[in-house]
């Protein structure tokens, strides 16, 4: 019998905006490449955007989103024949938000900004705080019993934008950024369920998510819990960027060998990756099942019980 569940609630996505037209700056100061309009969120989301940008320079250009009257998101690298969109996500309180690209580039160089896109995504289990100024938020999810078994973990992803480096705590611990890219500050890494997070920033904007099918750094979502020899099923998905998910099943051991010898199983890709795994010989009561890949989230998990 196949016990399926669909995490991701695709009759709650839309797509709010796509413009897939160049827009270009050369300015070596904060500049507007193109305000896209007002959006209007009727409850509180989860937007994701994501865009194209290049440049003629060989040196590092920076990129920012503004959402009303706050930076979400930012970014620096070396955009010369880049290919690769960039993105990001957004918690917003229900209202209305003007959407802006700013840019800078060094002396002599052209960003060129194309293929922006921007919508919401709606998850299950997931509690957020909005984008705000500076300061401090508490998040909690609940745990439950999924098709999979019970939650364990969910991934808390920070997304914040900073002039100068901020300071993270999460449960008053100083925590390191996952990842840092001129302005643009990123953490995603797992915390238990069925507590409370407090996370706190000392500079600049951030918005919080955590959730168990948004994917980052590896975790643990569920505790798996099925008779011997079912079949496990996860598929996952593309959000801001379509780069390689992760599913394994098994752990790393007491000497970490690497992947091949710390799983039983290992899925990997890009778009939609459907992943299974049958417990004939593994326990499946010992065994984990990890996911990670930042950019992604979990769409459906399922079981067919043998």
């Amino acid at each position: 019998m196949l016990f399926s569940e669909q995490v991701r609630d695709l009759s709650q996505e839309t797509n709010l905006i796509k413009d897939d037209a160049s827009y270009q700056t050369n300015s070596t100061t904060w500049a507007l490449i193109k305000d896209y309009g007002n959006i209007t969120l009727s409850a509180a989301s989860m937007v994701i955007f994501k865009f194209l940008a290049t440049s003629n320079a060989t040196n590092a250009s920076d990129l920012r989103v503004k959402i009303g009257s706050l930076y979400a998101y930012a970014r620096q690298g070396a955009l010369y024949q880049n290919t690769a969109p960039w993105g990001g996500l957004a918690y917003l309180a229900a209202g209305t938000y003007d959407i802006q690209v700013e840019g800078r580039t060094p002396a002599g160089g052209t960003i060129t900004l194309s293929q922006f896109s921007l919508g919401t995504v709606k998850l299950l289990d997931f509690s957020a705080a909005a984008l705000q100024a500076a300061g401090s938020v508490s998040v909690n999810v609940s745990s439950r019993k999924t098709a999979l078994g019970q939650l364990n973990n969910a991934v808390l992803f920070v997304e914040a934008y900073a002039d100068s480096a901020p300071t993270l705590t999460v449960d008053s611990v100083t925590k390191s950024w996952s990842a840092t890219s001129g302005c643009g500050y990123r953490y995603y890494q797992p915390v238990s369920v069925g507590a409370n997070h407090t996370v706190s920033i000392s500079t600049g904007y951030f918005s919080v998510v955590l959730c168990p099918w948004i994917l980052g750094s590896l975790c643990q979502p569920v505790s798996l819990a099925a008779p011997q020899g079912s079949t496990v099923y996860i598929v996952t998905e593309p959000t801001f960027v379509n780069e390689t998910k992760s599913v394994k099943v098994g752990k790393p051991r007491g000497i970490d060998w690497g992947d091949s010898a710390s799983y039983y199983y290992v899925n990997s890709g890009v778009d939609i990756l459907t992943s299974s795994y049958t417990f004939d010989v593994v326990d499946i009561t010992k065994a984990v099942l990890y996911v990670s890949g930042v950019g992604g989230c979990v769409g459906i998990i399922a079981v067919d019980v043998r």
